[in-house]
């Protein structure tokens, strides 16, 4: 176990979110906690941030992440252009190609 302090710069925001954990019957620690959880979640392993000195390597393309809602897929295939949604298309086959053989093996 680590005990850590978080600092709130003004005690209204404290308070707003002391008298949510208690309307939740929770902790502020046990909300701190759970967001904090949701945050590691998001930008963890697996779920690299982009860096901006990557925007400038003309061979990078973003995408979002493979388990995002599918309605930024649709903003985001809607968004290409028909050469980049060929290339989207290839490597969407190759990744599964990759999962049918995975399959297949088992």
């Amino acid at each position: 176990m680590k005990i850590t302090t978080i600092y709130f710069p003004n005690e209204d925001e404290y308070t707003a979110i002391s008298d949510l954990a208690y309307r939740e019957r929770k902790t502020v620690s046990e909300i701190a906690r759970e967001a904090l959880a949701e945050w590691r979640k998001k930008h963890g392993d697996g779920n690299p941030s982009f860096t901006l000195d990557q925007f400038q390597d003309s061979n990078f393309k973003a995408c979002p992440a493979f388990f995002r809602d599918r309605y930024v897929w649709i903003n985001y295939l809607n968004s290409l252009d028909e050469k980049q949604f060929k290339e989207f298309d290839t490597q969407l086959n190759i990744l599964l190609n990759l999962g049918n053989k995975r399959f297949d093996s088992l």
